[in-house]
């Protein structure tokens, strides 16, 4: 089940989208694929945002800062809770906004592109202020 924002209304938020699926065993798969072959692992949000024991501080920290209300969810839970939006290509950074649909925030494309964390937190910050999320 994906994981809420934190406010109580239905009110634009982040939703961040991981391209791995839920469940302990994919946890423990993707972990392991992480490890032994980071090059070839689907989720470069993944790798960027979370280390062995959990999201690194860095990027709970950015996350903790977003003017908007912040979930996660992964794969097989965005399928299933959007699936209109199954087009999408994962892992993806979206505004979800009740009143306009869904917005790319960052692509695959870009997440992809990114280097490390620093480069995927410079590149949301470009486009939130494109966006005119402050």
């Amino acid at each position: 089940m994906m994981t809420q924002p934190t406010n109580n209304t239905f009110e634009p938020f982040l939703l961040i989208v991981y391209n791995a699926d839920r469940g302990f065993f994919n946890a423990i798969s993707a972990s392991t694929h992480k490890l032994l072959s980071p090059r070839t692992y689907d989720c470069p949000l993944c790798q960027h945002t979370f280390g062995v024991t959990g999201m690194l501080q860095p990027w709970k920290e950015y996350i903790d800062m977003q003017p908007l209300s912040v979930a996660f969810t992964h794969r097989n839970e965005f399928h299933k809770d959007y699936p209109e939006h199954k087009s999408i290509t994962l892992p993806a950074i979206l505004l979800v906004d009740p009143e306009n649909g869904i917005t790319n925030v960052l692509d695959a494309r870009c997440v992809r592109e990114a280097k490390n964390l620093s480069e995927l937190i410079s590149q949301m910050e470009k486009r939130l202020d494109e966006l005119n999320i402050k």
